[in-house]
């Protein structure tokens, strides 16, 4: 984060559009590879200024800025997560069938909407299936979010509710624009 400000603090004031454009880029691949797509397109917008030499160049670095910090704090509210910590909540394995329901739902959201809050989600994964011989499953997913790879983390969710005798459209995570 602030690496990326001072890089390029250095890079505009030499006119360095080289470096700043791989800055750019090396920044649109990290936002969109945590899920923070909005900072991933700015800063794809500020590449595209940089290689065409526009007058945007500025407007896009200050955009791309305001949306880093907003990032970097969510990131530095997150708590820290082990997947495989043994201290999680013990009374995890009393779940209730709607709280299950309640928790596959919340991560399933989500993980469609590549939210990384579902680092912190997954680790209410373990109560929602203990004892029901889904563990495995569940380690895989947790695994697959550890790993940022949303994508089939929601695969995996979505077989995994299936096999738990959920709906396979769960209420309530039709898009919203």
């Amino acid at each position: 984060g602030n690496g990326f400000i001072a890089a390029s603090d250095a890079a505009w004031q030499a006119g360095d559009n080289a470096t700043l454009r791989r800055l750019a880029h090396s920044l649109k691949s990290s936002a969109r590879t945590l899920g923070a797509k909005v900072l991933g397109d700015l800063a794809a917008r500020l590449e595209e200024a940089v290689a065409n030499e526009t007058s945007a160049q500025e407007d896009c670095l200050a955009e791309v800025r305001l949306e880093l910090d907003k990032v970097l704090g969510g990131l530095d509210r997150l708590p820290v997560f082990e997947v495989d910590s043994p201290s999680r909540d013990a009374t995890l394995g009393k779940m209730s069938p709607s709280d299950r329901h309640a928790v596959i739902q919340g991560l399933l959201r989500l993980l469609e909407e590549q939210d990384t809050a579902a680092r912190e989600w997954v680790a209410r994964l373990d109560g929602a299936v203990a004892g029901s011989g889904h563990e495995p499953e569940a380690a895989e997913i947790a695994r697959a979010v550890a790993r940022y790879d949303f994508s089939h983390a929601l695969a995996r969710l979505q077989q995994l509710a299936s096999a738990l005798g959920m709906p396979e459209r769960l209420e309530g995570l039709e898009k919203t624009t």
